[in-house]
């Protein structure tokens, strides 16, 4: 059976040169085969296309979350620095405000030793200051302002600045300062800062031990033509050898209370900000041993 009819010729006979193809040959099933063959090769091309974008879009969904999680994450970490670093000087601030207060209270008011609490207020709140003051060049993109210093009496302030803390926790101070340091150039707050740091964490570190000596060596040295060294060293538990070689990285922290930021920040203003090098060691005894190289 024909799909249709040949052109007929004068004779009116079909003429089957132009016959239609005929079902059951080899052309009706090629045909058929050869659009199956089609349709599923667009098909294909459709779906490897859709896999492509979806491929493309899941990526740019990962990214962008990716970039969201890094932003909470900076700026988790920037309140937590800025949190860490005006904790100490908010607690001084309130000790010596309670502990000048009771001077004031007492029948016989000691002015004297109130005053030198408010003197300590006051050191305080400059501390706060500075540390707004510093992030605020930071993100400007400003350099710290620097003066030449001397080291000698950077730790002996900061020293004194903890000397409420260290009584409380009744721990030594030994300083062996050397008198032949030149000054060098740095920023007082932040030197001061990491000072402070590293003592507080050795307090931190001694506060539990009750079988060995409290005692905090701080010592100053000049190392060559080139650099003056700062080493502060305790009688603690010492630096887990595991957790030595990742202690300065950010959020890596011994303490169940601590934020794992202050060594990263101190290494910061150091390296970063001083040139000078600052490294962690055991103690002769036992202990932690911080070492601050600073260049002349």
């Amino acid at each position: 059976m024909a799909y249709g009819r040949g052109l007929r010729n004068n004779s009116g006979k079909p003429d089957h040169i132009f016959a239609l193809t005929t079902r059951f040959t080899v052309g009706f099933y090629a045909v058929r085969v050869i659009s199956l063959l089609v349709t599923k090769t667009v098909l294909i091309a459709l779906l490897a296309e859709m896999l492509v974008l979806y491929s493309r879009l899941s990526s740019a969904y990962r990214s962008l979350k990716r970039e969201r999680e890094n932003k909470l994450t900076s700026a988790e970490a920037v309140a937590s620095v800025i949190a860490h670093e005006i904790k100490q000087p908010v607690v001084a601030i309130t000790l010596s405000a309670s502990a000048g207060r009771r001077y004031l209270d007492r029948a016989q008011p000691d002015v004297e030793k109130a005053k030198m609490l408010f003197e300590q207020i006051n050191d305080a709140a400059v501390r706060t200051n500075e540390v707004f003051d510093g992030f605020h060049r930071l993100l400007r993109g400003e350099s710290q302002p620097r003066e030449r210093l001397n080291v000698n009496a950077l730790v002996r302030d900061t020293i004194q600045l903890l000397r409420s803390d260290l009584d409380d926790h009744v721990m030594r101070v030994n300083m062996d300062l050397s008198s032949d340091l030149p000054a060098i150039p740095g920023n007082r707050g932040q030197l001061r800062e990491v000072v402070i740091n590293l003592v507080q964490n050795a307090i931190d570190a001694m506060a539990a031990t009750t079988n060995e000596p409290r005692i905090i060596s701080a010592t100053t040295s000049r190392r060559g033509s080139d650099s003056v060294v700062v080493s502060i060293e305790d009688t603690g538990p010492g630096i887990n050898p595991q957790k030595l070689a990742s202690i300065f990285e950010p959020f890596v922290t011994t303490k169940t209370t601590g934020t794992g930021l202050g060594l990263a920040i101190c290494k910061t203003i150091i390296e970063q900000q001083h040139g000078g090098t600052l490294s962690a060691a055991s103690g002769a005894r036992g202990g932690a041993r911080f070492e601050i190289a600073l260049p002349i």
